[in-house]
């Protein structure tokens, strides 16, 4: 057997991906979910670990005998800035204390590119500050992951993008200079893999992409959506201002429902943003790990799992 793995966030999108790829590989994985179970289908004989990131005896229990931490659970929607910090910075202060207290020596902290940027937006502060927090705790026991737009089969929050494409139109939310980076849930989850794995942990911060130099533009990826669903979607730009606008009606709708959301209007300053490319490739030059899927590839394979359980036509 392989050594323990405690991993938060199994039951999201990247990090049942994660859950899956080291259960592969024969890891044994300690799994943190308030619905516990959702767990069973992730990874054959994890043990699960009923709790939330504001629980440190849950933590404790998640920690507890563990070689390894993979901290992937956070929040990309919510309804104020205090709800992004209490996940994505005290939740990842909260693991890290734990795993400093148990002695483990190699941590992994799942976090955005969006955290380069941390004036942009209450969600790229969050990460950088929960950046912060866990390297002041862990130092060199940590790599930092800021993966681009992660995308692949069961994701829901590019789903929309496709459909769009479907119906023959693709929504531009940004400025058209923009260029953005992609990586395909398997490769993102992958490089976490190979992260564990390597001889000695890689220390810093490593932003992941597909190897795609210059990441991609509108007219790339309208294309790439084209070839996955088989039609040729029109570009359609959306212009600052309605953006802004319903972006600040989506919030409005937010607070009234008590659900959170996505867009809101500091969003749009990342939407807006023309740079999102990653150019760093020293974690494959430090663990040999390297991407399948440049983005036709990966479209076609996410719109084919879509297709597969109904959820695009």
């Amino acid at each position: 057997m392989g050594a323990t793995v405690a991993l938060t966030g199994a039951t999201g999108f990247v990090g049942g991906a994660i859950a899956r790829h080291l259960s592969a590989k024969g890891y044994r994985l300690r799994l943190l979910a308030r619905r516990t179970a959702a767990l069973p289908a992730l990874a054959e004989g994890a043990t699960a670990i009923s709790g939330g990131l504001g629980d440190p005896e849950a933590l404790a229990r998640l920690v507890e005998g563990a070689e390894m931490v993979v901290h992937a659970a956070g929040a990309i929607k919510a309804i104020d800035a205090q709800e992004f910090a209490r996940v994505n910075r005290d939740g990842a202060a909260a693991v890290a204390q734990a795993a400093l207290q148990e002695g483990v020596r190699r941590f992994v902290l799942i976090s955005s590119i969006a955290a380069r940027s941390p004036l942009l937006s209450a969600y790229a502060a969050s990460k950088r500050a929960g950046e912060t927090e866990v390297l002041d705790r862990l130092g060199d026991s940590l790599t930092i992951l800021r993966p681009p737009v992660v995308y692949g089969p069961g994701d829901r929050e590019t789903l929309p993008m496709f459909r769009a494409a479907r119906f023959g139109f693709f929504p531009i939310p940004g400025p058209p200079e923009a260029r953005l980076s992609f990586i395909h849930v398997a490769d993102f989850a992958a490089a976490v893999g190979a992260c564990l794995a390597a001889p000695t942990l890689p220390q810093g911060v490593f932003e992941l992409y597909d190897g795609t130099p210059g990441g991609y533009g509108w007219r790339d990826i309208a294309a790439a959506l084209g070839s996955a669903v088989g039609r040729t979607p029109r570009q359609i730009p959306i212009a600052p201002l309605p953006l802004r606008l319903l972006a600040s009606a989506a919030l409005a709708s937010a607070r009234l429902s008590g659900k959170a959301t996505l867009l809101r209007p500091d969003k749009v300053n990342e939407l807006r943003h023309p740079d999102w490319v990653c150019r760093d490739s020293r974690l494959g030059e430090i663990t040999q790990w390297r991407a399948h899927y440049a983005l036709v590839e990966g479209f076609v394979d996410a719109v084919a799992w879509y297709r597969a359980h109904g959820w695009l036509k």
